[in-house]
């Protein structure tokens, strides 16, 4: 069976390193896979998604792995589409290029109820999301200190990833306490307001997987401002690593995150998007602070609902993740 695909080649952004799991699972099913890079990067891509970069097949299925807001109707027609969104509707234009397509591919129940509540007509199928078995707990082993991590791309997003807010919380929930720590994971070019304490740590670089593991086995919890996530990668490694999350309980991070059950829900109002259509998740200040807080005076409950995060998400694998996405994209062969 051949196929052709066409997706961003950028390894260290999410939806990037998305197409390389969809390339990757259908190689692995036997598949003939070319791939047309839209857009790339200077880092190198997986091996197996290296060996399959040329020019398209005359005649193969098209398959398009790319967020909503990069998507053309030239790409999206008679196409098997992999994508994701945040809010909880669909611009009308979008909707009407992806009734172009033959099915369309998202990762969690959510969305796809968001996609057909929008007016999408073609198959739309939930196909859930894994991380690498290297996201795992460190043995059971208790933080050595109160560790808050957050981390987002805020050169993309800025307000709906929320960073800045986790930043405020944190000032707000321990002004004077010496010691709780809170680390922020971003990259060079992104923006941030200005850190007015040595207690807030910012890291601004690429990690390999597994640094980005330990960096996460080190914290107490993983904090999110989020205002809505079409799949919410962060989130998910952290559980996978035994860190319980912090966070709104919308958008597709519902698919893993259930609160209190796995993690610490903040409350919310949906308001406006940001992104021409639908509602997302305005994060409740105060309540952000008091979970903080919560978390800060009982570590022990933090741990062990960080354990019971890392069993929650066991299924939600890799190896899942491409074996479950290559069987949906065959059918339509």
């Amino acid at each position: 069976m051949k196929v052709n695909v066409f997706a961003d080649i950028v390894p260290q952004v999410a939806s990037g390193w998305v197409a390389e799991q969809v390339i990757i699972g259908l190689v692995q099913k036997g598949c003939e896979v070319r791939t047309a890079v839209l857009d790339h990067s200077e880092m190198q891509p997986d091996p197996i998604v290296h060996a399959t970069l040329g020019e398209p097949w005359p005649k193969a299925l098209k398959v398009v792995v790319r967020p909503i807001v990069r998507l053309t109707p030239e790409l999206v027609e008679d196409a098997v589409v992999v994508t994701l969104w945040e809010s909880d509707a669909l611009p009308k234009a979008t909707v009407a290029c992806l009734n172009t397509a033959l099915a369309i591919l998202v990762p969690s129940g959510w969305l796809r109820r968001v996609f057909k509540v929008s007016g999408v007509k073609v198959p739309v199928h939930a196909v859930r999301y894994g991380v690498s078995d290297r996201f795992k707990p460190a043995e059971k082993e208790f933080p050595k200190r109160t560790v808050f991590l957050t981390a987002g791309r805020t050169a993309h997003g800025r307000f709906r990833k929320g960073v800045d807010l986790v930043i405020s919380a944190f000032l707000h929930a321990f002004p004077n306490e010496k010691d709780v720590v809170l680390q922020v994971k971003t990259h060079e070019d992104c923006p941030l307001p200005e850190i007015v304490s040595s207690r807030i740590q910012v890291i601004a670089s690429w990690f390999s997987e597994d640094v980005m593991c330990q960096w996460y086995r080190q914290g107490l919890v993983y904090v999110s401002g989020s205002a809505g996530e079409g799949w919410g990668l962060h989130q998910h490694e952290a559980m996978a690593c035994g860190k319980a999350v912090i966070g709104a309980k919308f958008g597709s991070v519902t698919e893993f995150f259930d609160p209190p059950k796995n993690g610490f829900e903040v409350k919310h109002k949906l308001v406006e998007s940001e992104l021409g259509a639908g509602r997302w998740a305005k994060i409740d200040f105060e309540s952000l602070v008091e979970r903080m807080r919560e978390v800060y005076e009982n570590p022990v409950n933090a741990f062990v609902t960080g354990l019971m995060a890392a069993r929650s998400v066991e299924p939600l694998t890799l190896e899942a993740m491409r074996k479950s996405h290559a069987k949906e994209i065959k059918a339509y062969a």
